[in-house]
C-alpha cells in the first residue's frame, strides 16, 4: 500500500484527463475488433481482451491513488437500439469518466472508464 500523503486532491500533473485517453481508447477497439466478426460462444474473449488492453493503457498514465474502473460491452449489430445508463456518487472535482463507441458491419462496442482518486 502507498503511504498516505494527506492530501484531499491529486496534483495537476496527475489527475485523469478523459480527453488524454479516449483516443487511446478508441485505437484499441479499432486494433482489437479490426477482423473480427461477432460470434456469441467467443465474445467473452474478445471482451476480456479489450478490458485487459485498456487496463493497460491506464496504467501506461501512472495516476497514483486512482481506482480505476473498467466496463467493456460488446454486442451484436443487428437493426436494435442500446441504451447504457451509468451513475456514480463521487467527488466531481477529482473523479471523472470517459465513455468510448466503436462499430464494425455487424459489432457494437461501448467501453466506459471511470477514475476515483482516494487518499
Amino acid at each position: 500500500p502507498r503511504p498516505n500523503t494527506y492530501r484531499m486532491e491529486p496534483d495537476n500533473e496527475y489527475r485523469f484527463r478523459p480527453y488524454k485517453v479516449q483516443s487511446k481508447i478508441l485505437e484499441v477497439l479499432i486494433e482489437q475488433m479490426k477482423d473480427q466478426t461477432y460470434n456469441p460462444a467467443t465474445v467473452h474473449e474478445l471482451i476480456k481482451n479489450v478490458s485487459r488492453s485498456v487496463n493497460q493503457l491506464i496504467k501506461n498514465f501512472q495516476l497514483p491513488r486512482y481506482k480505476i474502473v473498467i466496463q467493456t460491452m460488446i454486442g451484436q449489430k443487428y437493426e436494435q437500439t442500446l441504451r447504457i445508463g451509468s451513475r456514480c456518487l463521487w467527488d466531481p472535482k477529482t473523479d471523472n469518466t470517459v465513455s468510448v463507441n466503436y462499430e464494425t458491419k455487424d459489432m457494437i462496442a461501448v467501453v466506459i472508464v471511470h477514475a476515483i482518486y482516494f487518499e
